[in-house]
């Protein structure tokens, strides 16, 4: 038997990540319901205490559109490393990083700039690239590839190969930089009580079921615990993976539904492992050969905590194995490089879709308002920010950018 709520909201939120708070906080007018499959609020925003300092499990870029180049540049240490055959090798950026480890002529940086700096224009819903060697991995040597590989992985957790040539030229100039001191759930939660009265927020449902009424309304059928529940709203707004979405949403046709048929998440693990006694470390530390793909380094309470990121192939190897064999693995690599000397505490997190893979076929089937699903239904993840010419990395920029744009999109509509 379901239960029908006798409330009736101007907008159901089916998720609870950053991108359907972000969606909330913009409306300020209506009254809306929040329903969270997790028993906490956040999403990929996962902010854990480790001895005594917050240790960031999850989407760990920042809110502000902050890039490498805003940070001190007389810094002793260059916020970008390169580790590789046993050798770090630091730049200020991704570029520099890259002919700092590879002088002379074996490194063609003119190609190296052209592909990171692509002109691409939509025209007349075609994608026009006067570039023609941007995105063209086969013309760097397998050596060069694998680090340009490395660094695109601190932005997308798959392989190079896979995505877009409009995302993977972002991987050597667009960085983001690390959030504040105060952990990434602490925004959130600002953000939630910042919400107010208005907004109802329930943890632990499982919705099942988003469907049009006769009268044009929108009934979402969940479950809580072992209750069966239905909300009735006049709109509605889908934060879920896409895969996730099309599951629920059985009685809507859609013809801009095909774009997230497409869409592949990536898989990957975090572990968080606080440290003593560490050198001074630059930023980001990316490597090639090594069973981590990337390192980002905070300090915070006078502890480092080290944020390693497992990808690709190495998180599907691994994904199995126990948590203290992966921290293991991990101590053990980091130990023998150098960049950690005594391990305090860590702990892993594995997630299933720790980020959308923005393909080439994605791009074949973009369509300019893909995020609106119907007239009264939209899909206000990060993925609605996806353009060909425009795309952006995610995390919690893009999430909090896609609710805003959800936001704008319900008010004009």
């Amino acid at each position: 038997m379901t239960l029908h709520e006798a409330s009736h909201y101007d907008l159901i939120i089916v998720g609870g990540g950053l991108s359907g708070l972000s969606l909330a906080s913009y409306l300020p007018t209506y009254s809306i319901l929040i329903l969270e499959t997790e028993d906490f609020i956040g999403g990929r925003v996962r902010s854990h205490q480790l001895e005594n300092v917050y240790a960031e499990l999850g989407a760990i870029f920042p809110f502000r559109q902050a890039r490498l180049s805003d940070f001190d540049c007389n810094s002793p240490v260059k916020p970008v490393g390169l580790y590789e055959n046993g050798i770090l090798y630091l730049g200020k950026d991704p570029l520099d990083a890259l002919q700092n480890a590879n002088p002379g002529s074996s490194l063609d940086i003119e190609l190296l700039k052209s592909f990171a700096n692509p002109y691409i224009s939509l025209l007349n819903g075609t994608l026009r690239i006067p570039n023609q060697h941007f995105g063209a991995l086969h013309r760097f040597s397998d050596h060069i590839t694998r680090q340009i590989d490395a660094f695109h992985r601190v932005i997308h957790p798959e392989h190079a190969g896979l995505y877009s040539p409009a995302i993977v030229g972002h991987c050597l100039v667009d960085w983001p930089c690390i959030f504040d001191r105060d952990p990434n759930s602490s925004f959130v939660n600002r953000i939630v009580e910042g919400l107010g009265e208005r907004v109802t927020v329930r943890t632990g449902c499982r919705v099942n079921h988003v469907s049009p009424d006769q009268y044009g309304q929108i009934v979402v059928q969940y479950r809580r615990g072992s209750n069966s529940l239905s909300a009735g709203s006049r709109l509605c707004a889908i934060t879920a993976p896409g895969n996730q979405m099309l599951g629920i949403l059985k009685d809507f046709q859609s013809s801009n539904l095909g774009f997230y048929r497409n869409v592949e998440y990536a898989s990957g693990i975090v572990c968080a492992i606080v440290v003593d006694e560490a050198p001074e470390l630059p930023r980001y530390i990316v490597s090639p050969d090594q069973v981590w793909s990337s390192i980002i380094p905070l300090t915070r309470g006078g502890k480092t905590i080290l944020h390693c990121y497992i990808t690709g192939s190495q998180a599907t190897s691994l994904w199995n194995s126990s948590d203290n064999e992966i921290i293991h693995i991990l101590t053990k690599s980091m130990h023998s490089v150098g960049i950690a000397r005594k391990t305090l505490d860590a702990i892993v997190q594995r997630w299933p879709k720790l980020g959308p893979i923005l393909s080439e076929q994605l791009k074949l089937s973009y369509y300019p308002q893909h995020f609106r699903l119907a007239r009264n239904l939209w899909f206000a993840g990060e993925m609605a920010l996806y353009t060909p010419t425009s795309p952006l990395s995610y995390g919690m920029a893009a999430a909090a950018k896609a609710g805003r744009m959800i936001a704008s999109d319900i008010l004009s509509a």
